[in-house]
């Protein structure tokens, strides 16, 4: 049964359960209430009629008696009203004939609207005055609001099914636009947007739905193979150099998405772009070449141009890279810390491997991506906030006897079957160490007054 339905059923449930039980409680305490007053009026004015009748019924005066049943019977509650002997002899009577002595004891009988009272003078019993009211009559006032709260339940119940159905359908019309939107991304259309219903907890979703197609767009553009022309383009071209050796240098965002929950987009932008300014510059100290900063990570390439089997140089620019750009996060944050500022903290992953790479006279050198793109991406994923996870293939590259690493472990690389060996970097020979240190120094200096920038958030 689909949600709407559900959602609806339950209301009208909830609604008819709640207007029947009201009707339920209200007709009840009607009905005590309705037999409380007869009961009171009842008795009195049968009371009343046997203090009044006492004298003339001692006296035998039948006429003064009719004439005080008159008065009574003339009420639109009474139906009838009667005078008897001790012998049961009717002495006067007015209104309906309801009452025959000789077959039916004279007690009271409520359930049917009948009081009996002695009629006593100077201390003895004289005879009986009975009173039959008409319960319709003295019920009629309550029975009349019962029927207008039976009308208004009524057009509750109308009223709550109409809002049932229109909260129902604002739940369910949502969900409806975000099915549809990942059955598009399942189909890998990741150029769907949805529209954003306000600013509640669906609106938020549509929000965070659209923040993360507009992330798989970009990283599946900076993933997808650049193909080049065949035509006159490849004919100007200068060279082409096939399967040479990439070192590939990931950065992860950790706590990228968290920041959606404080800031909006215009702002989350301007603090990832103090990021990427120090980034784009440490990346340009070392001679890398951006591929794209995607979503909540960035990869950069290093390559040598020339030398198809190697890697070393590329390797040790990649990681030199990468430590000079943890340490100036390290050095922005605490900077931006003692202002009080929104930081980010990164995680980065770097891995040597092959990878297509064109020169051409009509466009700027480009690289296919492949697999190697992945496992960096992915090495920036496992290691913790803060630190470095390298490859084996970075790891023979660079030279063990030139980095401290912890032991070994084992990463899937994301969408194939392929293990990967990685290591969290934990220290470097000192003259790298040495050669990073001046490197960060010499960069902060020139990054530091971002910090300083009063339009940060």
């Amino acid at each position: 049964m689909p949600i709407a339905r559900k959602v609806f059923l339950t209301l009208i449930l909830f609604i008819v359960m709640s207007v029947t039980t009201f009707a339920g409680i209200t007709i009840l305490l009607s009905q005590q209430e309705i037999a409380r007053v007869t009961s009171t009026y009842g008795k009195g004015l049968a009371v009343q009629l046997a203090h009044s009748a006492g004298e003339p019924m001692n006296a035998d005066d039948r006429l003064s008696l009719n004439l005080l049943l008159t008065d009574i019977q003339n009420s639109a509650h009474v139906d009838g009203v009667a005078i008897f002997k001790q012998n049961r002899e009717i002495l006067a009577q007015q209104g309906t004939e309801f009452w025959n002595p000789s077959l039916t004891p004279l007690v009271t009988a409520e359930d049917k609207g009948v009081f009996v009272t002695p009629i006593g003078f100077q201390g003895e019993t004289k005879g009986y005055a009975l009173v039959h009211l008409n319960p319709e009559q003295i019920s009629s006032g309550t029975q009349t609001t019962l029927q207008f709260l039976m009308i208004a339940g009524v057009i509750i119940s109308c009223i709550g099914a109409l809002v049932a159905y229109l909260l129902a359908k604002g739940l369910t019309t949502p969900l409806h636009v975000l099915q549809n939107g990942l059955d598009k991304i399942a189909q890998g259309q990741f150029q769907t947007r949805l529209p954003e219903y306000g600013k509640n907890e669906i609106g938020q979703v549509m929000i965070h739905f659209n923040q993360v197609c507009k992330g798989l767009a970009e990283r599946e553009q900076l993933l997808r193979p650049q193909r080049f022309p065949l035509g006159h383009e490849m004919e100007d071209s200068s060279e082409v150099q096939q399967n040479s050796q990439i070192s590939f240098l990931a950065i992860d965002f950790a706590g990228h998405s968290r920041l959606h929950e404080r800031y909006n987009v215009h702002e989350i932008n301007q603090l990832l772009d103090s990021y990427y300014q120090f980034i784009g510059a440490t990346v340009e100290q070392y001679g890398g070449r951006t591929q794209g900063f995607v979503g909540n990570y960035a990869l950069i390439a290093f390559d040598q141009l020339h030398t198809s089997e190697d890697c070393t140089l590329s390797t040790l620019d990649a990681l030199m890279c990468g430590i000079v750009i943890l340490r100036l996060t390290e050095k922005f944050n605490l900077a931006r810390a003692r202002r009080g500022l929104a930081s980010i903290k990164i995680r980065i992953g770097i891995h040597c491997g092959s990878a297509f790479m064109w020169h051409s006279s009509l466009m700027n050198q480009a690289t296919l991506m492949t697999q190697s793109t992945e496992i960096a991406i992915d090495l920036s994923k496992v290691v913790a906030p803060g630190k470095i996870g390298i490859s084996h293939s970075v790891l023979q590259a660079v030279g063990e006897h030139n980095l401290r690493v912890s032991e070994s472990s084992m990463l899937e690389n994301t969408g194939t079957t392929t293990h990967v060996t990685y290591y969290t970097l934990l220290g470097l020979e000192a003259k790298l160490r040495k050669e990073s240190q001046e490197i960060v120094e010499a960069l902060f200096q020139h990054i530091h007054p971002q910090v300083e920038s009063p339009e940060l958030i």
